[in-house]
């Protein structure tokens, strides 16, 4: 059976850093591509009179020099470790002075960073951590084992000791590979510092920041001599290309996304009719490999639900137990009448409302599978360890398929994050060995379907009013389920310059009522006892705290300037003619009116859903409109919608996309007038920035300066972000001068204008992305990506 040790982990794995400075590095040069040349005659004679003073170079003829170093550099390529650990134990080792497979066994070792002192190419091909850098497929399709470069049969003894080598480390700085320096105990000690945080030494590290360098880091191997005893061939004919490679070394990961709020359902609704948006991704040396491999990876990054549970900490102790079962939903410490499972046992209803917390696991056992045949040695026999299929790294995590053949070591877990942030195994996610499993616990609300009435109306008050101004008094606005009063009246709290039910950024202001604008009150009801927020829906418009029995809402008030020509704050209105129709919203039973002294008048009120015609409009200093409806009587504009115009307006973000129902979609200008000479092709896709209604409630989407496409059938708004698949994906990317700027996006699709990357420059990505029509993005900065196109090069060599 085919072996596929393709990854390295622990301590011993990073020998092989002990060659390399550790680095967090972007690939700028071109090496590891190697062409095959045709071998000539004349190279083949010499080779057969093995006369190697005079060996041309050519790839394509073995025991030439460029076919010898060619197959060096073949055995690298760009890894992935299991954790950051993995590479500071080793360079904890070498900067001890110790062998640890070094090189040597007089506990010096072999500098193999060092340019100044390069090695024998011998003695890094088979150095044991060096090894583990390798790409052991390749190794053992060209046959490139440890002694490679000591069988004097095939025309490679001389190599032993007649050609150098040696190994450099980069890390990324300012969006430029920076080489590590590592040419003492000390420099590696630093090193590790500044990786991990890790001084066991105690050495100074005055002026250096712990975590200043993280993954990507780029190895580059190099080729630089040949002038021993054994008069090998002058490497100066060699062809450059084959005479250095770099790759990179980035961290295996495990990404885990999950729910961000709580999901919510009512009682007796099925469990599955939750939304599913849990989601495993594994990224090492496998998770990029063949379709076999894929298979297995599919499985394993599918979630299962399990056990319920009354408190988190319950969940997570269960997840950790020897006994555990990801997938039985009897697991969990609820009470059997207050949780009916399907005869089948795949599917739950909750009868009781809480808040639970059901456990979501992720297979590892489904990543690989163990053939039952031992790898075997040098020598052909037995080892302890197992051949597997499958992600083969994932297998060895567990000891019953025994050590990671490379490093003869148990992998450790990968580093895990949760929605793009580190994880602690242990709080926020289980690593349990015994049932192979990665688990976190989802947080789920269940509630009764009883849906109060929302008991707070918009108001509007003039300017300076005093905070006991009556419009303001809620002292009656009690909470009511019916005719049931569920929570006496509210406190009040703060103003906000929006709201924080649909604003996360929402602001406090202190002095609302002393500016003309809009603001949001806080308004908090605490249930009466032997009242549980749990047993209603309050629906998106209150802010529900299940601890503490709360629900909050979010009143506007809109602050109206003074109608007093001696105060500050009068409002200078200008006042022109229109001639049109008017029809008052419907978010609140009347509205009031004001006088031509823009003084509040209560009577009489206007119905909602009224038409009105105007006949002149006037607009003050601080951007307030109103329109003239009769003698004495305005009504403020945002109390009505204009029949001939797109009002209403409020700021959006997002993608709109237009299928294929009809041939194109109508565009509309600011007044609901059709443009006739534009319209939007079908199967497109539009940014929005604005939305508006119309007084006949049709909605509209702005999608360009003065251009709106209205809602019909075939138009889609909001469909999920612009960028979608969005995958872990972690390397360097690489832009040329075919273009002097590269341009960023956000996820939305949106252009961002005050930056751009230059040409010639290099950038970590840790994701990638589709657009819906398929084009490719990668992620240099947090919202900001760059589209795959002329220039652009990914993953760079």
């Amino acid at each position: 059976m085919k072996r596929n040790f393709k990854y390295f982990s622990s301590a011993i794995a990073l020998t092989l850093l002990a060659i390399a400075p550790v680095a967090v590095p972007i690939v700028t040069s071109d090496t590891g591509a190697i062409s095959v040349q045709a071998a000539d005659s004349q190279t083949q004679q010499r080779l057969d009179a093995d006369d190697k003073s005079n060996m041309d170079s050519d790839p394509n003829v073995p025991g030439s020099s460029e076919y010898m170093i060619s197959k060096f550099m073949d055995q690298f390529d760009n890894r992935y470790v299991a954790s950051t650990k993995s590479l500071t134990t080793v360079l904890q080792d070498i900067a001890n002075n110790t062998d640890h497979a070094f090189g040597g066994t007089t506990g010096a070792g072999y500098p193999y960073f060092s340019k100044t002192k390069p090695q024998h190419i011998y003695d890094m091909q088979n150095d044991v951590g060096v090894s583990a850098l390798k790409d052991s497929n390749i190794v053992e399709k060209n046959g490139t084992g440890r002694t490679y470069f000591k069988d004097s049969s095939n025309q490679k003894q001389y190599y032993n000791n007649d050609v150098f080598a040696y190994m450099s480390i980069e890390y990324q700085k300012n969006g430029k590979w920076t080489p590590a320096t590592l040419d003492s105990e000390n420099d590696i000690e630093k090193f590790i510092y500044q990786l991990d945080g890790e001084n066991k030494n105690n050495i100074d590290v005055s002026g250096l920041q712990s975590g200043s360098i993280s993954f990507p880091l780029r190895v580059t191997m190099h080729v630089v001599a040949s002038d021993g005893s054994e008069n090998a061939p002058d490497l100066k004919n060699v062809d450059a290309k084959y005479l250095t490679k770099s790759f990179t070394i980035n961290p295996s990961t495990m990404d885990i996304t999950e729910d961000k709020n709580p999901n919510s359902i009512h009682v007796g609704d099925k469990l599955s009719t939750i939304t599913k948006n849990d989601k495993l991704a594994v990224t090492d040396n496998y998770s990029n490999d063949s379709d076999i491999v894929n298979n297995y990876l599919d499985k394993m990054e599918t979630p299962h639900y399990g056990g319920i549970f009354t408190t988190q900490k319950d969940a997570i102790s269960y997840a950790k137990s020897n006994n555990f079962d990801p997938t039985n939903l009897s697991k969990g410490n609820i009470n059997s009448n207050e949780l009916k499972i399907n005869s089948d046992g795949t599917d739950a209803t909750i009868e009781k409302p809480g808040t639970y917390y059901q456990v979501v696991s992720y297979k590892l056992s489904d990543g690989y599978s163990n053939t039952g045949d031992k790898v075997k040695d040098e020598n052909g026999n037995d080892t302890n360890s197992y051949q597997l299929n499958g992600d083969q790294a994932i297998g060895y995590m567990f000891s019953k398929n025994g050590h990671d053949p490379l490093t003869d070591t148990q992998i450790l877990l990968y580093d895990t994050t949760i929605n793009g942030s580190p994880a602690t195994e242990g709080t926020d996610y289980v690593f349990n060995k015994n049932a192979e499993t990665l688990t976190t616990v989802r947080k789920i609300v269940v509630t009764g379907s009883d849906t109060p009435s929302d008991p707070i109306t918009p108001v509007s008050i003039n300017v300076d009013s005093s905070d006991k101004n009556k419009k303001l008094d809620v002292s009656k606005d009690v909470l009511k389920n019916v005719n049931d009063e569920i929570a006496a009246a509210p406190t009040q709290s703060d103003y906000y310059d929006s709201n924080p039910l649909s604003n996360a950024d929402a602001k406090k202001v202190t002095d609302a009522l002393d500016n003309p604008g809009s603001y949001y009150r806080e308004l908090k009801y605490t249930l009466n006892d032997g009242y549980s927020v749990y047993n209603y829906d309050f629906g998106q418009n209150a802010k529900v705290d299940y601890d503490a029995n709360t629900v909050t809402y979010y009143q506007k008030v809109t602050v109206l300037p003074d109608s007093s020509s001696n105060s500050s704050t009068a409002s200078n209105w200008k006042t022109s003619d229109v001639n049109d129709v008017v029809r008052t919203k419907n978010d609140q039973p009347k509205y009031t009116l004001n006088n031509d002294d823009d003084q509040v008048i209560n009577n009489p009120m206007i119905d909602a859903n009224t038409s009105l015609k105007v006949d002149k409009v006037r607009v003050d200093q601080y951007g307030n409109k109103q329109y003239h409806i009769a003698d004495g009587e305005w009504i403020n504009a945002n109390y009505v919608t204009l029949e001939s115009s797109i009002t209403d307006v409020k700021n959006d973000d997002g993608v709109l996309y237009v299928d294929k129902t009809s041939s194109d979609y109508r565009l509309y200008d600011n007044n609901g007038n059709e443009i006739n000479n534009r319209a939007l092709d079908r199967n497109t896709y539009w940014a929005v920035d604005e939305i508006a209604n119309d007084n006949k409630g049709n909605t509209y989407y702005r999608v360009g300066t003065n251009e709106w496409v209205k809602q019909v059938d075939g138009v889609h708004y909001p469909i999920p972000l612009f960028l979608h698949d969005i995958q872990m994906n972690r390397g360097i990317l690489h832009l040329d001068d075919t273009n002097q700027n590269y341009t960023l996006f956000n996820e939305n699709g949106r252009r961002i204008n005050n930056r751009a990357l230059a040409e010639n420059t290099d950038w970590k990505v840790d994701k990638t992305a589709k657009d819906y029509e398929g084009n490719t993005y990668y992620r240099v900065a947090t919202n900001e990506w760059v589209e795959q196109r002329n220039g652009v090069h990914y993953p760079a060599r």
